[in-house]
Order: C-alpha cells, then sequence, then structure tokens
C-alpha cells in the first residue's frame, strides 16, 4: 500500500479515486471528507500523508459499516434460489 505522497495535486487524485476528497483549509490544514459524510465526519490534519491514509481508511470503514438486506428471507442469501412460500421441514 502507497503512504508517501508528496503534492496536493497527488493526494486529491488519489482520494478522488476512491471517492472522497481532500483539500487545504485556510488555516493550513488538510480536510478530508467524502460524498454523504456531514462536516462532524470530516478528518483534520496538518500532514497530507496522514491525510490520504487516513481517506482511504474512511471508505473501509464506510463500506464495512454497510449492510445488506438479503434477498432470501428465509436462508438471508442474496443469491439464493429457494422458494421462501416453501415449507421448510427439519
Amino acid at each position: 500500500m502507497k503512504t508517501q505522497t508528496t503534492t496536493l495535486k497527488q493526494a486529491k487524485a488519489e482520494l478522488r479515486a476512491v471517492g472522497m476528497t481532500v483539500r487545504r483549509t485556510d488555516a493550513g490544514d488538510y480536510r478530508v471528507s467524502g460524498r454523504g459524510f456531514s462536516e462532524a465526519q470530516a478528518y483534520y490534519t496538518d500532514e497530507l500523508t496522514d491525510a490520504v491514509v487516513t481517506g482511504r481508511s474512511m471508505v473501509a470503514a464506510r463500506a464495512a459499516a454497510r449492510t445488506v438486506t438479503p434477498e432470501c428471507p428465509r436462508c438471508g442469501d442474496a443469491g439464493c434460489e429457494c422458494d421462501p412460500r416453501r415449507e421448510v421441514r427439519s
């Protein structure tokens, strides 16, 4: 995994590729956020490399937190072909 980012332009391109943004604030910090993130979820840091690493981590954490509603209420498998109306015998 690449952890060294040398320019803000490179950092922006790398995070844009995974759906995140990074910008330099008026105070000189870097602000990392993404589509659908609130201000409370934004991350501020004074290190560009930290901004990129954290941005990638934020994407991974968000993806892991998403839950998929299974298509089949009987077995919970999204690709299942069982008929939920059929009676299951034990």
